[in-house]
Protein backbone atom coordinates (compact mmCIF):
# COMPACT_ATOMS: atom_id res chain seq x y z
CA UNK A 1 0.00 0.00 0.00
CA UNK A 2 1.27 3.32 -0.96
CA UNK A 3 -0.34 7.13 0.70
CA UNK A 4 -2.65 7.19 -2.36
CA UNK A 5 -4.12 4.15 -0.47
CA UNK A 6 -4.18 5.61 2.53
CA UNK A 7 -5.18 8.55 1.88
CA UNK A 8 -8.23 6.77 -0.11
CA UNK A 9 -9.31 4.80 3.19
CA UNK A 10 -8.90 7.95 5.14
CA UNK A 11 -11.51 9.55 3.02
CA UNK A 12 -13.71 6.26 3.32
CA UNK A 13 -13.72 6.43 6.89
CA UNK A 14 -14.06 9.95 7.95
CA UNK A 15 -17.49 9.12 5.22
CA UNK A 16 -18.17 6.49 7.74
CA UNK A 17 -18.09 8.63 10.77
CA UNK A 18 -20.36 11.47 9.54
CA UNK A 19 -22.98 8.31 8.97
CA UNK A 20 -25.31 8.34 11.48
CA UNK A 21 -25.46 4.71 12.22
CA UNK A 22 -22.16 4.19 12.70
CA UNK A 23 -21.86 7.09 15.29
CA UNK A 24 -24.47 5.20 17.34
CA UNK A 25 -22.23 2.22 17.72
CA UNK A 26 -19.16 2.69 20.14
CA UNK A 27 -17.28 -0.12 19.34
CA UNK A 28 -17.35 0.74 15.20
CA UNK A 29 -17.07 3.67 15.89
CA UNK A 30 -13.74 2.81 17.70
CA UNK A 31 -12.04 0.85 15.16
CA UNK A 32 -12.97 3.70 12.99
CA UNK A 33 -10.25 5.70 15.40
CA UNK A 34 -7.91 2.99 15.47
CA UNK A 35 -8.06 2.56 11.79
CA UNK A 36 -7.10 5.98 11.18
CA UNK A 37 -4.44 6.31 13.43
CA UNK A 38 -2.90 3.34 11.97
CA UNK A 39 -3.43 5.21 8.60
CA UNK A 40 -1.47 9.04 10.06
CA UNK A 41 1.55 6.54 11.98
CA UNK A 42 2.01 4.93 8.31
CA UNK A 43 1.60 8.65 6.30
CA UNK A 44 3.53 10.43 8.99
CA UNK A 45 5.91 7.83 10.45
CA UNK A 46 7.73 10.63 12.64
CA UNK A 47 5.35 12.77 13.29
CA UNK A 48 3.44 12.29 17.01
CA UNK A 49 -0.35 10.78 16.66
CA UNK A 50 -3.78 12.94 16.37
CA UNK A 51 -4.48 12.56 19.63
CA UNK A 52 -1.03 13.29 21.04
CA UNK A 53 -1.20 16.55 19.08
CA UNK A 54 -4.86 17.53 19.55
CA UNK A 55 -4.06 16.79 23.38
CA UNK A 56 -1.03 19.22 23.59
CA UNK A 57 -3.21 22.05 21.77
CA UNK A 58 -5.50 21.75 24.33
CA UNK A 59 -3.21 22.01 27.50
CA UNK A 60 -1.72 24.77 25.63
CA UNK A 61 -4.90 26.95 25.78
Amino acid sequence: MDAGDYRMIVRWVMRLLGDEHVAQSPRLLDACHTLMDHAWSRLHPKAESPNETHAKTREES
